[in-house]
């Protein structure tokens, strides 16, 4: 795995094209450390543990903005260029948010089906995205511009695909 260190908050990872927050982060913005957490303390190496929900909330989030967006060809790369280039402080905040809403409530989100009981029906991915994902966070994605239906246009995806071959992003 390639990670490029922005600080000792938040990182990048060259691969996944995914900021993720580190459980220092949580302890500075939160005051909590997520190691000693009862789910992590169980686990052989507690910081570890805490290191990989962190890491698994950041795809979660991604994958909500990417499927807010819509499928349209090419919208994911230019969304990891997008978030990668022009939101590190964005990320920041939603991935704190967003693992400090499961710190409180105690979720698991590993727990989800994805089916409606109430309903009796599996749930799309945009249904079951949509309550997981916290409205504070929700707030933060959209008065930064990252929720957005539609199609991006006016960049260049030859050259965003060639920054991202050579680890530019």
């Amino acid at each position: 795995m390639a990670i490029y260190t922005e600080d000792s908050f938040i990182k990048y990872d060259l691969n996944t094209h995914r900021y993720f927050i580190t459980p220092e982060c949580f302890l500075a913005l939160y005051g909590e450390n997520l190691s000693t957490l009862s789910a992590f303390r169980e686990d052989a190496n507690p910081s570890a543990a805490a290191q990989r929900f962190l890491k698994r909330l950041s795809m979660v989030l991604y994958n909500y903005i990417y499927e807010y967006g819509g499928s349209y060809p090419r919208n994911k790369e230019i969304l990891e260029y997008i978030i990668a280039k022009d939101h590190k402080d964005t990320m920041k905040e939603a991935l704190g948010e967003f693992a400090y809403s499961f710190y409180l409530s105690g979720n698991d989100f590993s727990l989800e089906t994805g089916l409606s009981l109430d309903h009796g029906r599996e749930m799309t991915m945009g249904e079951l995205m949509t309550q997981l994902i916290p409205p504070s966070v929700k707030m933060i994605l959209e008065n930064s511009g990252l929720l957005f239906r539609g199609r991006y246009t006016g960049y260049d995806i030859k050259n965003i695909r060639s920054l991202k071959e050579q680890k530019e992003f």
